[in-house]
């Protein structure tokens, strides 16, 4: 099957996820000092959470349909699917259904260059952390006249990662998959790993550090095997 393109768009609502969230965070915090920004930023936060809501259930019904008349030996019950992305959590069953999906159908976009990105992430992720532990030792030795340049730094740099963070997993994910025959990451488990990680402190480098390190194992060993 060599027409990805229902799973294509499933995959871009998960990515746009964490701008829709991000965006969310935005239009609270600045609803009192900054009205026409927190304005803007629920509309984002609302578009992108119609979007999510109802372009899932859409994108995996079609990608089912697509996968039933190809020939595939896995047949996905579309209706079940999507009528739980509707009812129950887009994302989550978008999440369980790639991950099926990933285990039974064969996948189309391999690039090596996804990791170089995941390796950026991990970087930028840990310089993000660095400039909160910046920002609260600027405010008990300087002052908190100084800790509001600081937090902008530290937001842009999670803006970054935020943005490039999941695809870049779950893409290099699914290289790693096609090429390495012993370990075989799950890009869908890996994707859901970087989602949860953006919002949960330290587990964002946690797991793009073993990722990386297990990828850079997984390859180098198999490149210098017979």
């Amino acid at each position: 099957m060599s027409d990805d393109r229902w799973v294509g768009w499933l995959e871009r609502l998960l990515f746009f996820l964490p701008v829709v969230v991000g965006a969310g965070v935005i239009g609270v915090l600045q609803r009192a000092p900054q009205p026409r920004l927190s304005g803007a930023a629920f509309a984002v936060a609302g578009v992108g959470t119609l979007a999510i809501r109802f372009g899932v259930p859409i994108a995996i019904w079609l990608d089912a349909r697509r996968i039933e008349r190809s020939g595939q030996p896995w047949k996905p019950n579309r209706w079940l699917y999507s009528g739980a992305a509707l009812l129950i959590s887009s994302p989550l069953v978008a999440l369980v259904y790639l991950y099926r999906r990933h285990r039974r159908v064969p996948y189309h976009r391999p690039d090596p260059r996804w990791g170089y990105l995941v390796g950026g992430s991990l970087a930028v992720g840990v310089l993000a952390i660095a400039s909160g532990v910046v920002a609260v030792a600027v405010a008990v030795t300087v002052g908190e006249s100084a800790v509001p340049l600081v937090l902008t730094l530290t937001a842009v740099l999670a803006a970054i990662v935020a943005g490039v963070f999941p695809a870049a997993m779950y893409y290099d994910a699914a290289y790693v998959s096609a090429r390495s025959r012993a370990w075989r990451p799950n890009p869908a488990l890996y994707l859901g790993l970087a989602l949860v990680g953006l919002f949960v402190g330290l587990l964002q480098p946690l797991v793009a550090g073993y990722y990386l390190l297990r990828r850079r194992r997984e390859l180098d060993g198999q490149a210098a095997s017979p």
